[in-house]
């Protein structure tokens, strides 16, 4: 099985881990990566100075950008995540090249066209670096919320407003183009390049036809617990750092006997977060997993006869107790991650809201990522994003269809 950092690295920053999932993805270290996050994380908002930690926003931004300067060719390109790929990279040098690579893919091609045409006014020297775009031209409108005049534009499915009459308002309004840049990568190639995650909106130049901000979050001031929530959030790290060697022995005898069942469980946790279902009860949550499991052999697998349903029942039973154990502290470091996010949420520059067919409604940021010692996980409310998705009004101002937590 890929280590954490390798999953990471092969992904090209397309797919991060959910902490909670940190043990289903590498084992007995993704136990540890749990916790020594989660605690980090805690301690950070207790009003600890640690640095070792820093916190990312998510923007909910699409589609997701690549551009920069070619380091072979010396020329600035723009594209997606497959400028990286081996077999035919698509690097967008000309409008040409996206008409060949793009056309026919919606409003990606404008999209594509206008960046080309924009970023090069903010790039100071060489670079390549990954963003989301946030908004065009035609995805700017002016809103009443609650009384206050605002400027709201809507990339995917949360909306994000800001006061007219601020500073950062007025620089929205005038932009043809906004991003928010997360993602550095380096190398002799685009295929052979490598993500890291230490962006600083520092790095580009000022131009008023583009707005842009990274990803940093540098004052969580407006974060902190209070002390009886400090407290609370010490009783939950308790019983998770005291079941994590368990945890993380169990998971390793897992990795050794049952590896397609760890990413069977992957799958169905996802599934039932799409369904906005999350852990309840261990006990049922894998009972459930089981009938899951049973389920999906017997529709893709003609060969899945009644003996080996038989067989796999009795493993999946013999080994419960185990699952269980992996399950329960899953769900005690989901309780702690939502309150952290919670606390989070509380920075905000700029307002999010999911628009509802009757109208706008108050939400929480898309997600923060953590990052310690070159390792990064994410942190989600995943059962509420997929609520937001739901109820979210389906005239999609970005022409595209919103993304699912994967």
């Amino acid at each position: 099985m890929k280590t954490f950092k390798q999953y990471i690295a092969e992904a090209k920053n397309a797919h991060l881990s959910h902490i909670d999932q940190s043990l289903l993805v590498d084992g007995s270290s993704g136990v540890k990566t749990t916790v020594n996050f989660l605690e980090s994380l805690v301690d950070m908002l207790d009003g600890g100075t640690d640095k070792a930690i820093k916190i990312g926003l998510k923007w909910d931004g699409a589609p997701g950008l690549t551009a920069g300067i070619d380091p072979e060719s010396g020329k600035f390109f723009v594209g997606t995540k497959s400028v990286f790929s081996k077999k035919i990279p698509k690097v967008n040098f000309t409008n040409e090249d996206i008409d060949k690579f793009h056309g026919g893919q919606g409003e990606l091609a404008d999209k594509l066209k206008l960046a080309l045409k924009l970023l090069p006014k903010i790039w100071k020297d060489k670079g390549v670096f990954q963003g989301d775009l946030m908004f065009t031209p035609d995805q700017k409108s002016k809103e009443k919320i609650d009384g206050e005049s605002l400027l709201v534009f809507r990339p995917n499915s949360i909306s994000y407003a800001v006061s007219l009459d601020s500073d950062i308002g007025k620089q929205i309004n005038s932009a043809k183009l906004g991003i928010a840049m997360h993602t550095r990568y380096t190398g002799d190639s685009l295929p052979e390049m490598s993500a890291s995650f230490d962006v600083s909106k520092d790095e580009f130049k000022e131009n008023k036809d583009v707005w842009f901000d990274d990803a940093n979050l540098t004052d969580v001031g407006g974060a902190l617990f209070s002390a009886e929530e400090s407290r609370n959030m010490a009783s939950l790290l308790k019983p998770l750092k005291k079941g994590a060697s368990e945890a993380g022995r169990i998971i390793n005898r897992l990795q050794g006997s049952s590896k397609g069942i760890i990413l069977e469980l992957l799958k169905f946790d996802n599934s039932q977060i799409k369904k906005g279902i999350g852990i309840t009860n261990p006990k049922k949550y894998y009972a459930d997993f089981v009938e899951w499991l049973i389920g999906e052999k017997s529709k893709k697998l003609k060969s899945f006869d009644e003996v080996k349903e038989k067989a796999l029942r009795t493993k999946l039973k013999s080994d419960g107790k185990y699952w269980e154990t992996v399950i329960e502290f899953i769900s005690q470091s989901i309780v702690i991650k939502e309150k952290i996010i919670t606390q989070l949420n509380k920075i905000k520059q700029l307002k999010t809201f999911v628009k509802t067919d009757s109208g706008f409604k108050v939400v929480g940021q898309e997600g923060f990522t953590a990052i310690s010692d070159g390792t990064i996980v994410k942190l989600v409310d995943r059962l509420e994003f997929t609520r937001n998705l739901f109820t979210t009004s389906k005239d999609w101002d970005a022409g595209e269809k919103p993304k699912l937590w994967k």
